[in-house]
């Protein structure tokens, strides 16, 4: 008895260790990924133009990702 109490206690131990990893590194890569994002850039800033002109814009959408049409 005394040995599957151990063992319970191994597995409830190493599921509450592994949530807290995942959380953990969750939280690390937000903070990373935030600080990345909001880094300005250091190039030359594009100027204004005199003029507009029009553009076209495609976007290919996969079928693995929308489903099917």
């Amino acid at each position: 008895m005394v040995k599957k109490k151990g063992k319970v206690k191994r597995i409830i131990f190493g599921i509450i260790g592994t949530i807290v990893l995942f959380v953990v590194i969750v939280i690390v890569n937000l903070i990373i990924v935030d600080k990345t994002e909001s880094i300005i850039s250091k190039g030359q800033p594009i100027e204004n133009y005199s003029e507009h002109n029009n553009a076209l814009l495609v976007i290919d959408i996969q079928e693995a990702t929308t489903g099917e049409i």
